[in-house]
């Protein structure tokens, strides 16, 4: 029996502090006051204004998980999970955003070298974006289906990306990448060569990097940029990467975890105003007299809706307790919150 199927009270009692319940505050004003004003025109226009996220990197937004000093503001998963449903309660377009960026700043904090994290941290908790490139043309969830290859220079100093990627959050906007790509290696006990991964550092003016599409519309999220990436010989410093040498697997599955339950925050914020908003019509609406919430079958209905919104709620904050805690092994529990919360 797994152990999500037989938890106790003890192991996933979560109640939030009064440093979640500020930062929940900062973000609520922040999703009323700035992003409902302009969040009909982000959908019709298909654009997120850059002052926005200015602004929310200048609260912290971004930077929300990362240590304070690599100019984060060092606050636990929780409180990321918190500032995203506050912002998709108004505009899942937006939460979008730090559910892409911390894809990448919570795999270089955990598995990054010190002088990446001193570089690279600063930058992506406070002056720009950054965007995880696994998908490719023909490889969506597959992590270990890649067709970008890197190899070593012949000087040994380089790792030389060649491909393709595809449906990279904010990689338009984003100062580095982190890039996925198959690498052969030999098992010194065996001589066998086989496919491995590395995760990779790579910026976009490095050369031989192509954004060639940075934008498609997508409903429900529209404002939210996807860019496709080409590689052609890009020349990556060794020192660029990230991990172990062949463990960029590792890497990546560690970063869908996270990422599973961020998008799982999004749909739990914008279901809980669907919610409220089905309860508000169903009184305000009347048919024959009456309002249609009284009806039997619009009351089983909305007895459902709130079923389904607080079991969003209970499995994300109980997988979330799990990553807090440094459980090991949360795959089969962070897909089950994204697919149930999403659907």
């Amino acid at each position: 029996m797994t152990k999500f199927l037989n938890p106790t009270i003890d192991d996933f009692s979560i109640s939030l502090k009064d440093e979640h319940k500020d930062i929940q505050e900062l973000a609520r004003d922040f999703a009323n006051n700035e992003i409902s004003p302009i969040a009909n025109k982000i959908d019709a226009e298909d654009h997120i204004p850059d002052s926005l996220i200015k602004k929310m990197s200048e609260l912290g937004f971004l930077g929300v998980p990362y240590p304070t000093e690599y100019g984060g503001i060092g606050m636990d998963y929780l409180s990321m999970i918190i500032v995203i449903e506050e912002l998709a309660r108004v505009s899942c377009a937006v939460s979008v955003i730090p559910v892409a960026h911390t894809l990448i700043a919570m795999p270089l904090t955990s598995f990054g070298t010190e002088e990446q994290k001193q570089f690279w941290l600063p930058k992506i908790a406070n002056e720009a974006l950054s965007a995880f490139c696994l998908s490719e043309p023909n490889v969506g969830c597959d992590a270990q289906g890649q067709d970008t290859t890197c190899e070593l220079s012949e000087c040994g100093k380089y790792y030389i990306i060649n491909g393709e990627k595809k449906w990279a959050t904010s990689a338009a906007q984003s100062c580095m990448f982190t890039v996925m790509a198959k690498y052969k290696m030999t098992d010194p006990k065996t001589g066998e060569t086989k496919d491995c991964f590395n995760a990779l550092i790579v910026s976009p003016d490095m050369e031989g990097v192509d954004v060639f599409s940075r934008n498609r519309a997508k409903c429900g999220i529209r404002g939210t940029w996807q860019a496709r990436i080409r590689f052609t010989n890009v020349k990556v410093p060794r020192e660029n990467l990230l991990h172990k040498e062949g463990k960029g697997i590792v890497l990546a599955l560690t970063c869908l975890n996270w990422g599973r339950c961020t998008l799982a925050a999004g749909m739990v914020g914008a279901g809980s105003v669907a919610y409220e908003q089905a309860i508000k019509w169903a009184q305000y609406r009347y048919q024959f007299d009456r309002p249609i919430g009284e009806f039997e079958l619009m009351k089983e209905r909305l007895a459902r809706m709130g079923a389904f919104v607080w079991a969003m709620d209970a499995m994300l904050y109980i997988t979330t307790g799990m990553i807090d805690r440094n459980d090991e092994d949360i795959m089969l529990e962070t897909a089950i919150c994204k697919v149930f919360c999403s659907e």
